[in-house]
């Protein structure tokens, strides 16, 4: 309904177990609010429709949205780092941050050339990412940790490989169950699941090499 009045990227969640809609659209010099409202009772003439509450987000709202989302990332961050350094090496922290920064600017960076609106499901998204990404540079770690000691006197890149082995399945299993996310949450976790794939071997592994 609400592309055919030119929101073709509106966002819309929905509220399970209730017939309720949260729907996000860009505000438009052309349209209403009441026209926007007009438009979907036409598109659905055979349901009653209601809209308990509008909310318009301008300019300086969402700015401060950013800056929240940016401290919030920022501190998450220092957390990972001072949380890994007495779990495991300041050496290792580092590497995990360098994962997770990769992790999230290169999904920032394709959203950007896609022209995907930073809205609150896609800051949602990042710090999923966040959490996904820094735990599966802990698991592997941790796995690869264990190996080294138990596997001694295997070459290291064949305890590499063990230990990947054992933990991917285990990933997997993780993300088969997780929930379906919001639209906005999906694209950013899409992205990272075809972007990450390499950066826990590649990085982790290499602060082990050098520990």
């Amino acid at each position: 309904a609400l592309s055919n009045i030119g929101f073709d990227r509106a966002s819309i969640q929905e509220y399970k177990g209730r017939d309720i809609f949260l729907v996000k659209v860009k505000e438009t010099e052309d349209l209403s609010m009441e026209d926007i409202k007009a438009n979907v009772r036409e598109q659905f003439k055979d349901k009653e429709i209601d809209f308990p509450r509008e909310e318009l987000v301008g300019p300086a709202v969402s700015k401060g949205l950013q800056a929240r989302a940016f401290w919030v990332l920022l501190v998450g961050i220092i957390g990972i780092l001072i949380y890994v350094s007495i779990r495991f090496t300041f050496r290792f922290s580092v590497a995990a941050i360098v994962a997770l920064i990769h992790d999230l600017l290169i999904t920032i960076g394709i959203l950007s050339l896609t022209n995907t609106e930073f809205n609150i499901p896609i800051i949602a998204g990042l710090l999923t990412i966040l959490g996904y990404s820094i735990n599966d540079s802990i698991v592997i770690s941790d796995r690869i940790r264990e190996n080294l000691r138990l596997l001694r006197g295997k070459p290291y890149d064949e305890i590499i490989n063990i230990s990947i082995n054992k933990t991917v399945k285990m990933l997997e299993q993780l993300g088969q169950r997780t929930e379906a996310p919001p639209l906005g949450i999906a694209e950013s976790l899409i992205l990272y699941l075809f972007l990450h794939l390499g950066h826990s071997v590649t990085i982790i592994s290499s602060s082990f090499l050098y520990n």
